[in-house]
């Protein structure tokens, strides 16, 4: 999705192109308009993928990227480690502002000036319980705990977007390893950074996903398709983890999907 400048002139965006045949040879680039779509132009190039762009007051942007190198924890060799990094506003003198060893998601500005965003720590820790909320400022110095790092429900905050005229912040709660969706929560640490204190549910009929009910086991909905006779189209409707890896799978059986 595009994200729109200070001044309201210009909108940018990550784009990848499926034109290139070998699928790991496709990577996401930043991208940059003006507001009535003219002036078009990719900003980062590479073997990298570049996603997730802020401007920042100065002009200048933040976004996530896999120029760190490496892979987290999780398979064999795993997922690329993607983290916060920074450029001028035409995409030069790219630099890294965090070196952590997993991933980092969706940099955000707040008020203050620090650059909000959801980093998984589990350093002497439980893998699932630590994808929250963390500040860093514009140089990457004085990486802090924002909100939930010693906090088990909700799993994980995403998204997180500063409430205009107010020291909230208005972020998705979800699961781990998951799509981002789930629970809109605001938080609010002028009343505490863990547990429920600080947050004010905005959509209470949704529970916490992972910590308050089950995420769907997507093994077994896989064999339930693969069971079913003369099965030849499906409807798959997205709604939370796993949905991607169903698809494929019941590809694979041979049935069309829509």
């Amino acid at each position: 999705y595009g994200k729109v400048s200070f001044d309201g002139r210009s909108v940018m965006f990550a784009f990848c192109s499926t034109e290139e045949k070998q699928q790991d040879a496709r990577y996401y680039h930043l991208y940059r308009m003006n507001a009535d779509g003219t002036a078009l132009r990719r900003l980062t190039d590479g073997a990298n993928d570049d996603f997730s762009p802020r401007f920042l007051p100065d002009g200048s942007i933040v976004f996530i990227s896999t120029r760190r190198g490496g892979f987290h924890r999780c398979g064999s060799p795993g997922c690329p480690v993607y983290t916060l990094a920074a450029a001028d506003a035409e995409g030069r003198n790219i630099h890294l502002l965090s070196r952590h060893e997993v991933q980092e998601w969706d940099p955000a500005v707040l008020h203050d000036g620090r650059i909000l965003y959801t980093r998984w720590d589990y350093v002497d820790r439980h893998a699932v319980f630590g994808q929250q909320l963390w500040t860093t400022w514009p140089d990457g110095s004085r990486p802090a705990g924002y909100y939930g790092n010693y906090t088990r429900n909700p799993v994980g905050l995403w998204e997180a977007q500063p409430v205009p005229g107010s020291p909230r912040v208005m972020v998705t709660a979800a699961a781990h390893h998951a799509m981002t969706a789930g629970s809109i929560v605001l938080v609010d640490v002028g009343k505490g950074v863990d547990g429920l204190g600080p947050l004010t549910r905005l959509t209470p009929e949704t529970p916490f996903p992972e910590s308050e009910f089950a995420v769907p086991d997507v093994r077994k909905a896989i064999r339930a398709i693969a069971e079913v006779p003369n099965v030849r189209k499906v409807h798959i409707i997205a709604h939370s983890r796993g949905t991607d890896v169903v698809m494929s799978a019941i590809q694979q059986l041979g049935i069309e999907t829509y």
